[in-house]
This record gives C-alpha cells, sequence and structure tokens, in this order.
C-alpha cells in the first residue's frame, strides 16, 4: 500500500544517512550477540531491541524478535500495538490483523489496538467489524472524536438507521466544535441519497480550519453525483494539499475520468486507484464504464457480487436495473423473436429491473435516477397509481426535469385524472411552450372533456412544432369532421 511503500522508503532513507561512525563498524557482530543475550519474555526489552534493528534497516531481525515475544503471547499491551504497526507499515494487513486479534483473545484494552483494526477492517471493507472496534475504541477513550466519526460512517456503509445515529448524535454532544459532528450527518444523508442535506451540513463547516481530508473526499463525491465535475476537481485539488495519500483521492479521480468521457485516463486512472483504494464506489465506476460501452454482460456479475451482502449499495442496484431495462428494449426490438417469447421474456426481465430499482430506492430514498427509471418500469407494467408515487417522489427532488413531467402527466391521462393531467402539461408549457408532446395531451384532455374548439387549437399548435407527427394530423382531420357533424346538428359537443 503507499503508506507502507513510503514508510519503507523512509527506514531506508534513514540507513542511508546514518552517522559515520555506524556505519564503518560492522553491526552484525553486535547484532548476533544482542540476539544471543534476548530474552522473549521481556517485551519492553525486546520492543527497544526491534526499533534498534529497524533503525539500521534490518527488518528480518526486526520480525524475529517480534516473532519469538509474540510466540509466548504475553499480556503486555505494547507488543500487539507495536508489532501490529510495524507488520501494517509493511502493507502485511492479514497477519497485523492477525496479531491485533490476538489481543482480543487475551481480553487486552488498547485504544490504539482498536483504531488499528478499524483501520485495517475499513481498508477490507468489512465495514461490521471495522463499526464494531471503533465504538470499542470511541468508548475506551473519549479524548478524540474520530472513532465515533467512524463508527457512524461504517454503520452508515452498511445501510443501517440506528447505527449512525446513535454514533453521530454522541459525536455532536462530545464534539460540539469538531467539524467531524456535521461531517458525520454529511455522510448520513450522502449513503442515503440525500445530497441536498449532505451539502447544507458541509457548507455550515466549509470555512473551519484544519478540516481532514475526508471532508473533501466526501464533498467531491457529492459534488460528482451532482453534476458538478469541475467543483469536484477544486475539491480533489484541496483534499491532496491536506493529504495527497488521502484514501478515496484516486477513487474520485476516476471517476470524474469517467463522467467526463475520458476514457483512455479512465482506465490508466482505475489501474492506479484499483491497486491501492479498490473502494466500492471505483467498482460502481468500472460497472458504469462497462454498462456504457454496450458490455451490460460484464458489468452484471461485478454488480450482483458487490450487493450480495450489502443491499444498501443504490447505485449498484440501479445499474443492474439500467442493464435489464436496457435488455428489455434489445427483445421489444428483435423481431425474429416469436411475439409470446417476446412478451414472456420482457415480463421476465421487467420483473427483474423493478426488484433491482426497488432496492436501489429503499436505501437511496432520494436518489432520483432509481425513482423515475423505477417509475417508467411500471408504466411499462401498467402500474400506473404506483408509478405516480414514484414520480412524485422524484419531482420532490428534481423539480424541473422535464421528461419526469411528462411522465408523471402521462400516468394521470392514462387514469383519466384530467385536471392533475392537465396541471403536469400546462407545467410543462410555461417553460417550453413549443413542447408538442404537452399540447397534443391537453388536445386530447380538451377533447376528452368535450372542448372541441380547444382541442382543435391545441394540437393545430402541436402540429407546428411537430409538423411531420401523423398522430397529430389525423387527430387534426378526426376532430374538424367531428365538429362538422357537431354543427350540422346544431348540437354542442358537451351535451
Amino acid at each position: 500500500m503507499r503508506l507502507a511503500a513510503i514508510l519503507i522508503a523512509s527506514l531506508l532513507i534513514s540507513v542511508t544517512f546514518l552517522p559515520a561512525c555506524r556505519a564503518e563498524a560492522n553491526p552484525d557482530g553486535e547484532f548476533a550477540r544482542d540476539m544471543a543475550a534476548f530474552n522473549s519474555s521481556d517485551v519492553e526489552a525486546g520492543i527497544a531491541l526491534a526499533l534498534k534493528y529497524i533503525t539500521y534497516g534490518r527488518l528480518d531481525l526486526a520480525e524475529a524478535v517480534y516473532i519469538k515475544m509474540y510466540e509466548k503471547k504475553p499480556r503486555n499491551y505494547k507488543l500487539y500495538e507495536t508489532y501490529g504497526d510495524f507488520l501494517i507499515r509493511q502493507g502485511r494487513f492479514n497477519e497485523a490483523i492477525d496479531v491485533l486479534e490476538a489481543a482480543h483473545d487475551l481480553d487486552i484494552v488498547s485504544y490504539k489496538i482498536e483504531t488499528m483494526l478499524g483501520f485495517l477492517y475499513f481498508r477490507k471493507q468489512d465495514y461490521s467489524k471495522a463499526a464494531r472496534v471503533y465504538e470499542k475504541a470511541s468508548q475506551i477513550n473519549r479524548v478524540y472524536p474520530e472513532p465515533l466519526f467512524f463508527f457512524g460512517v461504517c454503520t452508515a456503509l452498511r445501510g443501517e438507521e440506528s447505527g449512525p445515529t446513535k454514533a453521530f448524535t454522541l459525536l455532536q454532544e462530545r464534539f460540539p466544535t469538531s467539524p467531524y459532528a456535521k461531517l458525520g450527518w454529511a455522510v448520513f444523508a450522502y449513503y442515503q441519497g440525500k445530497f441536498a442535506e449532505a451539502v447544507t451540513k458541509m457548507d455550515e463547516i466549509a470555512t473551519m480550519p484544519d478540516l481532514p481530508v475526508f471532508y473533501y473526499v466526501l464533498r467531491a463525491a457529492i459534488d460528482i453525483q451532482l453534476g458538478a465535475f469541475d467543483k469536484a476537481q477544486e475539491d480533489l485539488k484541496k483534499g491532496a494539499e491536506v493529504d495527497p495519500l488521502g484514501d478515496g483521492l484516486l477513487t474520485n479521480g476516476a471517476i470524474l475520468q469517467l463522467l467526463t468521457k475520458n476514457n483512455i485516463e479512465f482506465e490508466k486512472s482505475m489501474k492506479v486507484a484499483e491497486k491501492f483504494e479498490a473502494f466500492n464506489e471505483l467498482i460502481m465506476a468500472k460497472a458504469y464504464f462497462l454498462v456504457d460501452s454496450g458490455r451490460e454482460d460484464e458489468a452484471e456479475p461485478v454488480l450482483v457480487e458487490l450487493i450480495r451482502d450489502r443491499r444498501n449499495l443504490f447505485y449498484a442496484s440501479y445499474l443492474l436495473g439500467v442493464i435489464n431495462m436496457r435488455r428489455i428494449a434489445k427483445v421489444q426490438a428483435d423481431k425474429n423473436i416469436p411475439e409470446a417469447d417476446r412478451l414472456n421474456k420482457v415480463k421476465e426481465l421487467l420483473d427483474k429491473a423493478m426488484d433491482n430499482l426497488r432496492d436501489s430506492v429503499n436505501a437511496g430514498k432520494e436518489y432520483f435516477p432509481a425513482l423515475f427509471l423505477l417509475g417508467k418500469a411500471q408504466v411499462m407494467k401498467g402500474n400506473y397509481e404506483e408509478a405516480i408515487g414514484n414520480f412524485e417522489k422524484a419531482l420532490a427532488v428534481n423539480p424541473k426535469d422535464p421528461e419526469m413531467l411528462r411522465n408523471l402527466g402521462f400516468c394521470y391521462f392514462k387514469l383519466s385524472r384530467w385536471g392533475e393531467s392537465r396541471r403536469i402539461f400546462e407545467a410543462i408549457l410555461q417553460r417550453d411552450e413549443k413542447d408538442a408532446y404537452a399540447l397534443s395531451c391537453l388536445g386530447f384532455i380538451a377533447a376528452s372533456t368535450g372542448i372541441l374548439d380547444e382541442a382543435i387549437k391545441l394540437y393545430k399548435k402541436a402540429g407546428e412544432y411537430d409538423p411531420n407527427n401523423a398522430y397529430i394530423r389525423d387527430q387534426i382531420k378526426r376532430l374538424l369532421e367531428l365538429e362538422k357533424i357537431y354543427r350540422g346538428a346544431d348540437v354542442k359537443p358537451n351535451n
């Protein structure tokens, strides 16, 4: 890992610049005497000896000392702290976990052990174990806000409600002036898909000094979700100034390359990020890249594996929904499939897509794309009432999206709820008076409620903006003939 590589490099540099008298002394004989006299039961002396060997760059001898002491499983917490740290610095995370968990087996209480384990489990994305040890660390030592913060983050990543609420409430009570207090609630909102709420929380601490790199990583992630790519790039730049090795900087950088359609740079950035971070967000970005490239069959197993144990990854579920909706379009367009088989296949894929999108909506309660696409799937199924519910939720998130408004108006239209449908299409026309679809729908509503002259006027106006639309031409012709019949009979249509 990057941190380990840099620390080892610093050790090598320190050896290069040792005083000349040490370099000339040839310490091998001294090392041999030290090892012969070494008492593995004396933990304090053993740690001092291991640190001496590290200073000389002899990590092999340092490890030999640690192993001899570790074999005896002493109850001295310092051994597990220093040996675990030694392994972490070399990127040997699984071995470090074994050593630190051995301290748990001996009921050793150590704040440092719990925070190191939290870091390791967090990097492995085992958020259940990470939450457990971070919570324990927050109980052992109440001086620092980070354990409570990461306890809340881990439970938020698991899709919990009670864990983050408990953690961030305690964080706010104990550390009201810490940026982590507001940042915690921003994290909670972000992982629920409530991006506007997350932005509000982050704005409250934006001017505070010494913000952690996590602030900029999260801010960039939110800006990416909101499509503010230039702002996200600036966030990452500021984050790198705080800590150029901050976790998440590489992942967000790769995602930015992807979303700005710089696919060549994305693939390069993704390989670097995978080497050092490999967070779920990066895996989802890779899946998006595959979907965007038309390689849905490659993306699907990646996403299925990702959400096997974590159904709260609303974006992964959304992408699975997109894949199945795309497959529906392909099946519908394939005229070589017999009609009955095509209908059955569409139904099967539509059921899968709706399951995926419901999972996405349940986890990301305000994630507009999933709400919208679920509504469209329900329209295809003929479930207009259910579709309206999701379109209304989507409307609360993004009230200006014209396609969403058209779909909502269409659902009211199909249910013959003319007043509500008219309200939607009139709202669309206020933003775009040349929207031929809205005009033709209003024309149909006017005709259905017996106002033929208004209907004809609306259809003619729609025809001006969409002159090649055969449906509009047919409706105008039909209504003119109908009006002539009524006029000849001297009967008003709405009688």
